[in-house]
């Protein structure tokens, strides 16, 4: 199998940070004198700026991503990965009010949110399926319930349940919001 090569990523303010300190270097070496400021108060000062720049570009990038994935319509949310499918629901039940927390990526047990509102703790397990849900999804957050010790438990997908899955999350308390529920509840 053939390796994949890694790329590598330089920010702008990184090169930046690196044509400035090359300068630096450059005219020191020329015997110029730039500024009365030592170098080091150059240095520090450009560091933080790149830091603070950074910072900056971050938020921006991760605020329209937020807003992006806020505006998905069904389509969308139909072609998303399944991670992403969990950071589009995390950002939904955000601005239903619910204070969130992600699970481990991988050994979950079963979830992959947490929501707390009015002193209500619920695990969520995020299915973006093409196919129905059937019964596993919903062991998992029962699963998870009891590992989280949570309140409740919820399954959310953008797809819909089998009816197995609909009587066995019945029988334990288990709350499910297929495509129709995230279409009224997310304004979809």
């Amino acid at each position: 199998m053939k390796k994949k090569a890694k790329r590598i990523l330089i920010y702008p303010e990184q090169l930046l940070g690196l044509l400035s300190v090359v300068y630096l270097l450059y005219e020191k070496y020329r015997g110029v004198e730039l500024f009365s400021v030592p170098e080091h108060w150059i240095a520090l000062a450009i560091g933080l700026t790149l830091v603070f720049l950074r910072s900056v570009i971050t938020l921006l990038v991760h605020g329209a991503r937020r807003v992006k994935l806020s505006g998905a319509n069904i389509e969308e949310i139909c072609r998303m990965k399944g991670i992403t499918f969990e950071e589009y629901c995390q950002i939904k039940f955000e601005e239903l009010g619910y204070k969130t927390e992600t699970t481990a990526k991988s050994h979950d047990y079963g979830a992959d949110l947490i929501l707390k509102k009015r002193g209500c703790k619920t695990v969520v397990q995020c299915k973006r399926y093409n196919a129905k849900i059937g019964i596993a999804a919903i062991q998992q957050a029962i699963g998870a319930k009891g590992f989280y010790k949570t309140d409740r438990a919820m399954v959310v997908t953008n797809s819909f349940f089998t009816q197995s899955a609909k009587d066995l999350a019945k029988a334990n308390g288990v709350e499910l919001w297929d495509r129709n529920k995230i279409r009224q509840m997310f304004v979809i």
